[in-house]
């Protein structure tokens, strides 16, 4: 076995094995196993001849990010957060490695690969709950039962399973063999199904919002082909809405509760509104909690007594508002690299680079409602920094060493 390939599958296992982490007791010894397995793929990316001979500007600028973090954590005594920043640093490095041995496309078939193997789990383990669940939707019950993907909070489900589908979506566009396309857009619906099953509103947003610019970008390059992909598409969706149009209005109504006291549209976004008015009170108060924050883990509900349930109060709170501003920059940064690098290539919308840019965006749109935009410990998350890191490492030499 040559050592690319078993890069590969060490990181596809680690990014899988993450998925476990939710069942009860599992957090700890799962999120260790799988930190653990990215630090074997990057030892053999060393194994594999890779040299860090530059810093991309992505290393340069999350360096002191994760400095700061751990420095105030331990000023303000909060063990965990220094823990937790020291192991994100050395992810990090992990990380580095790992995109020079690995081409971004190569990292994108991983995803997709590990992304067939969680939907199969999913399925052989949970596939009597998932149907409960649907069918519970359609028989109109006042309980509204969330499908929680081995046992994943509906909102992280949201985010994990709506990133899958872009990917898979995209893969199935732009690969060869029918065979493989038909797989690819399959397993896409099921994600798809996933995310209403867990009732995942956030993450429907979020894809409508990604899908709009996608096919915006697939329109205003409309060719023959992409027409039988437009026709094909649309027809489907007008065939299923025809026949089964007051059955799939119930369904929807129902399991997106837009009627509920507590989730309804009345309800503050979920309770979230007060959450945020509160965070932002409190960071306000705090100047050296706004400048600096206070690192990485130190907004956790247990340290500051409610959940902030947004990604932007989180990195407020955590590494202050000018680490946060060049954060989300870089982020901005990578789209449009990734978008330019899309448009060399000649893809014009259906491509690998394009679905990177879309997957950033889904995760922005996406982090309003949650907060697991910087993590090591959930599926999607490690994606995004990966994607960080792979998209910054293409971008030309700022330092070289000799």
């Amino acid at each position: 076995m040559n050592l690319k390939l078993l890069i590969k599958l060490t990181v596809g296992l680690s990014l899988y094995i993450t998925i476990w982490s939710h069942l009860p007791g599992t957090e700890l010894i799962v999120q260790l196993t799988s930190v653990s397995l990215m630090l074997f793929a990057a030892f053999l990316s060393i194994l594999k001849g890779v040299k860090i001979k530059h810093f991309s500007i992505l290393e340069i600028c999350l360096l002191p990010i994760v400095i700061i973090s751990a420095i105030t954590s331990f000023a303000t005594n909060n063990i965990y957060s220094f823990q937790f920043s020291i192991i994100f640093l050395l992810y990090c490095f992990a990380l580095s490695l790992i995109t020079r041995a690995i081409h971004l496309t190569e990292i994108l078939d991983v995803f997709v690969y590990t992304v067939l193997a969680i939907v199969l789990t999913v399925l052989i383990t949970q596939h009597q709950e998932l149907i409960n669940t649907m069918f519970s939707a359609m028989s109109s019950y006042d309980a509204l039962q969330r499908f929680r993907p081995l046992n994943m909070h509906p909102n992280l489900t949201g985010m994990v399973y709506g990133g899958a589908t872009i990917c898979l979506v995209f893969k199935g566009l732009y690969c060869d063999h029918l065979k493989q396309k038909i797989l690819f857009l399959f397993t896409a619906c099921i994600c798809i199904l996933f995310i209403l099953a867990a009732s995942a509103r956030a993450a429907l947003v979020a894809l409508i919002i990604v899908s709009i610019i996608c096919l915006y970008t697939f329109i205003k390059n409309l060719d023959k082909k992409r027409f039988t992909y437009l026709a094909t598409g649309l027809g489907c969706l007008f065939l299923i809405g025809f026949l089964y149009l007051d059955t799939t209005f119930n369904f929807l109504s129902e399991i997106l509760e837009f009627d509920s006291d507590t989730r309804g549209v009345d309800s503050g976004a979920t309770g979230r509104t007060e959450l945020w008015a509160l965070g932002a009170s409190t960071i306000l108060e705090d100047t050296s909690r706004l400048l600096f924050g206070y690192g990485l883990r130190s907004s956790e509900a247990s340290s500051i007594g409610f959940s902030l349930e947004s990604s932007y109060l989180t990195l407020l709170f955590e590494i202050g508002i000018f680490s946060t501003i060049l954060f989300l920059f870089l982020v901005y940064t990578a789209i449009r690299m990734a978008m330019k690098i899309s448009e060399r290539e000649g893809e014009n919308g259906i491509g690998a680079y394009y679905s990177i840019a879309m997957l950033l965006i889904f995760l922005l749109l996406q982090s309003v409602f949650n907060r697991y935009l910087i993590a090591i410990g959930n599926f999607y998350s490690v994606f995004f920094l990966i994607l960080l890191f792979g998209i910054f490492i293409k971008r030309k030499v700022i330092f070289k060493f000799t």
